[in-house]
C-alpha cells in the first residue's frame, strides 16, 4: 500500500510567477513533496493583479501541473478593465477621491476578504480534476481565508482528505473598522471555526496560531500541528557575499504603515548626531517593494538619503544574495504584531548567518529571533538603545571583528524546507493509511 503513487491537489491563491513571501511555503512544499512520494497540482489564479513578479520561482516547481482560473475578485477585475497585468510597485495607496471611496466600499462588502470572488472558479476546476484525475488528498492553505473554501466544499462532497494550512492568523485580513469590521470579524470566526471542525488535519504556521484555532473548535486540537516557516538550504548554495567598501545595513522585505523603516531612521539619524564620522562609511541598502507608504521621504525626513539606496523589489534568488552580503540585517514588525506572527524573512536571516538589528514586539518572531547568537532586540520607542547597537555593530566591523563571518544559530535544520515537507507528507500519511 505504501508503494502507491499518492497524488495531492494543492488549492493557493497566491502561487507563482506572484513574488514576496506569502509563496514561499506553498511553492517549497511542492518542491519537496516528490522526495517523499508525492505527486503535487497546484489550483491558482490566472496571472493577473501580481504586486511584484519573480518567475524564476517557477523553475523549482517545473514538476508540479499548474491550472490557473479565472476570478472575480476586484483587484484582478480592475486591473483587467485597465488593460494591465501586473500592479505596477506604486509608494502609495488611494487616500482620497473616488478611488479611495471604491476601495473601502469594496473593503467592507467583501466577506470574509476581497478573494472570495475566486472561490467558485477554485472549486468547478478542483472538482473537474479530482473526478477525472485521481487524487489521493486536498491541500488549502490562506491567506486569504477564503482560499479554504475549495477544501470545505470539494471534500464535504467528494469525500477526499483535507489538510488545512494557516500561513498567518486568521484575523489578520480583517483591517476594516467600526460596526463593518466586526461583521467581517464575525464572519471570519465562524469561518475559521467550519474550517478547523471540517477539515481532516489543520496545519499552522506557529504555536499560537495553532492554539488560537484549537480554540474556536468543539472537538479540540488532535488533528492540529505545528509547521513553522522556514528556509530551503538550497536557495543559499553556493552563494558568496559581495565586497562593499562600506559598513552595509540591508533590510529585505515589504515596507509598509506596520512595516515601517522610520523607527530605524530614527535611530540612525540619533547614531549619526553621536558619532558624526561615521556617516561616510555606512550604507544602508532597503530592498522590497513599499506599498502605503513613500520610504523615500523617510529616509530624506531622517537626513539618511545620502547612504540610503532604495533597491525596490527583486527577485528572491537576488534577495538572497543582498542578505548574505550585509554587515547588519534590518528586521521590522510592529510593537503590536499577533503572538503568533512569524514571518519566512526570520528563517531566510539567519539562515545567512548575519547580525541581525530587530524592531519587534512580543511575537512568536522575536522568540526565535532572541536565540540567535547575533541578534539584538528592540522595540519602536528605545531609539537610544537601537542607536548604540548601529554604532557598536559599525565598530566592530571598523576595528576587524568577524562580522564577515557567519554566525551559526543553534539547531538551524529544524527550519529547513525539506523536513517542513517531511512533516507534511506524514501529515497525509496518516490520514490515508491510518492503521499503519
Amino acid at each position: 500500500m505504501q508503494n502507491r503513487e499518492r497524488t495531492l491537489l494543492v488549492f493557493s491563491y497566491y502561487f507563482p510567477p506572484l513574488g514576496m513571501g506569502g509563496v514561499q511555503r506553498v511553492s517549497k512544499f511542492i518542491k519537496y513533496l516528490p522526495q517523499f512520494g508525492w505527486h503535487p497540482a497546484a489550483v491558482t489564479v490566472k496571472p493577473v493583479s501580481y504586486y511584484a513578479v519573480d518567475p524564476s520561482l517557477l523553475r523549482e516547481i517545473h514538476h508540479c501541473p499548474v491550472h490557473r482560473t479565472g476570478s472575480l475578485d476586484p483587484a484582478r477585475i480592475t486591473r483587467l478593465l485597465s488593460g494591465n497585468s501586473v500592479i505596477p510597485d506604486t509608494r502609495t495607496t488611494p487616500s482620497a477621491g473616488f478611488p479611495a471611496l471604491l476601495k473601502r466600499v469594496i473593503d467592507r462588502a467583501s466577506i470574509p476578504d476581497t478573494k472570495t470572488g475566486w472561490v467558485p472558479f477554485a472549486a468547478l476546476k478542483g472538482c473537474h480534476l479530482l473526478k477525472n484525475r485521481g487524487f489521493s488528498a486536498i491541500l488549502t492553505t490562506s491567506p486569504p481565508l477564503s482560499g479554504h473554501l475549495p477544501g470545505l466544499v470539494l471534500a464535504r462532497m467528494l469525500h477526499f482528505p483535507w489538510v488545512a494550512d494557516f500561513r498567518d492568523h486568521w484575523l489578520t485580513e480583517s483591517l476594516v473598522g467600526g460596526k463593518a469590521g466586526e461583521v467581517h470579524r464575525t464572519a471570519r470566526r465562524q469561518l475559521a471555526r467550519w474550517i478547523v471542525e471540517s477539515a481532516d488535519a489543520v496545519i499552522a504556521v506557529s504555536d499560537p496560531i495553532r492554539s488560537s484555532l484549537a480554540s474556536l473548535s468543539r472537538t479540540g486540537a488532535a488533528r492540529m500541528i505545528t509547521i513553522p516557516n522556514g528556509f530551503d538550504p538550497d536557495d543559499f548554495e553556493g552563494k558568496t557575499a559581495a565586497a562593499h567598501a562600506r559598513f552595509t545595513i540591508t533590510y529585505c522585505g515589504t515596507m509598509s504603515s506596520l512595516l515601517d523603516p522610520e523607527p530605524f531612521f530614527r535611530a540612525f539619524a540619533l547614531a549619526l548626531e553621536r558619532r558624526p564620522d561615521i556617516r561616510e562609511r555606512i550604507s544602508i541598502r532597503l530592498v522590497g517593494r513599499a506599498t502605503d507608504i513613500d520610504p523615500g521621504a523617510v529616509v530624506r525626513r531622517w537626513g539618511a538619503d545620502c547612504c540610503t539606496e532604495l533597491r525596490g523589489y527583486v527577485s528572491h534568488d537576488e534577495a538572497v544574495s543582498e542578505m548574505i552580503s550585509a554587515d547588519l540585517l534590518l528586521f521590522m514588525l510592529p510593537d503590536t504584531c499577533s503572538s503568533g506572527m512569524a514571518t519566512g524573512k526570520v528563517y531566510e536571516y539567519l539562515a545567512s548567518g548575519r547580525p541581525i538589528l530587530a524592531f519587534s514586539g512580543a511575537c512568536e518572531a522575536r522568540r526565535i529571533l532572541a536565540e540567535h547568537p547575533g541578534c539584538s532586540l528592540v522595540t519602536s520607542r528605545q531609539t537610544e538603545a537601537a542607536a548604540g547597537i548601529i554604532i557598536q555593530r559599525f565598530d566592530e566591523w571598523a576595528g576587524g571583528g568577524n562580522t564577515a563571518v557567519p554566525l551559526v544559530f543553534p539547531d538551524l535544520q529544524r527550519f529547513d524546507r525539506r523536513e517542513h515537507t517531511r512533516m507534511l507528507s506524514r501529515v497525509l500519511e496518516e490520514l490515508l493509511y491510518p492503521s499503519l
